[in-house]
């Protein structure tokens, strides 16, 4: 199996590398439309890791300018469960290519260290056939149908990031009280209140003012409003993602989203 990888970020960069030691890979970037072009002739299967749908829109235009000659199309962007469909429901009834969508989760450590948790979405048959391709980067688990990957992805992500607003306002409360933030973690992580935000993102990430986790507030904000288009008019929870998402608006773009703790702060 040859396998071509577009789109090498913080993400994808170790995530390809991490598959050549399994598979053959040739590796581009998605700025190369002449060179994704000759992928799609020359690859059994390609792997898109891309910042939102949008991107993978326009990777899969240039795969599609010529004969497309790969089988199936695996994508590791945390993209629109809409779009995602479409990309595959294109692919499938005009070239008869598959797609799987697994976005992934665990940061650039754990795509280093090929212990990302992969959200694998599509028909099983597919996902069966490439599980040691999957394997050679990640632990795949398989959801259901296209699309499926991104959705949990988006409530992963909405948890994930309310999680951390949630801890930093106590947080920060509490060394208000004049309790040590450190110790009332060590408290709360062997408690019922524990999470990764208590037990990583705060000792390892921002107690320590590094704010390096890997991953954006621009992708947490596509992300967060992916599941608040899943809930539409829910009266009982999307008031409290459009919360979120403001508070998410007031943090730079390009900055890790663990600055958002930042702004619980007293300044």
């Amino acid at each position: 199996m040859k396998i071509g990888f577009i789109g090498l970020g913080r993400m994808g960069q170790p995530i390809a590398h991490r598959i050549s030691h399994k598979f053959p890979v040739q590796k581009w970037s998605r700025r190369d439309g002449k060179c994704i072009t000759h992928l799609s002739q020359d690859c059994d299967t390609i792997i898109t890791c891309l910042p939102t749908s949008l991107e993978v829109k326009s990777v899969v235009h240039d795969l599609l300018v010529v004969t497309p000659r790969f089988q199936t199309l695996i994508d590791c962007t945390s993209g629109y469960v809409e779009s995602t469909r479409d990309i595959g429901h294109l692919l499938k009834e005009q070239f008869n290519i598959d797609m799987l969508d697994a976005p992934v989760s665990g940061g650039p450590r754990k795509a280093h260290d090929g212990t990302l948790c992969a959200m694998v979405g599509g028909d099983k048959k597919t996902y069966e056939k490439h599980l040691p391709l999957l394997q050679s980067f990640s632990s795949p688990q398989y959801v259901g149908s296209l699309g499926s990957g991104c959705a949990i992805k988006s409530i992963n992500n909405m948890l994930n990031v309310s999680q951390l607003c949630l801890v930093s306002a106590g947080m920060y409360k509490l060394q208000e009280l004049g309790i040590d933030i450190t110790c009332a973690l060590n408290t709360i992580n062997h408690s019922s209140g524990r999470s990764l935000i208590t037990e990583e993102r705060f000792p390892h990430n921002i107690l320590n003012n590094t704010y390096d986790y890997g991953f954006s507030n621009a992708l947490m904000k596509k992300d967060l409003d992916q599941a608040i288009r899943m809930f539409g008019s829910d009266a009982t929870i999307t008031p409290v993602l459009h919360h979120i998402q403001n508070i998410i608006a007031l943090s730079n773009d390009a900055q890790d989203y663990t600055t958002i703790s930042k702004l619980f702060t007293k300044q």
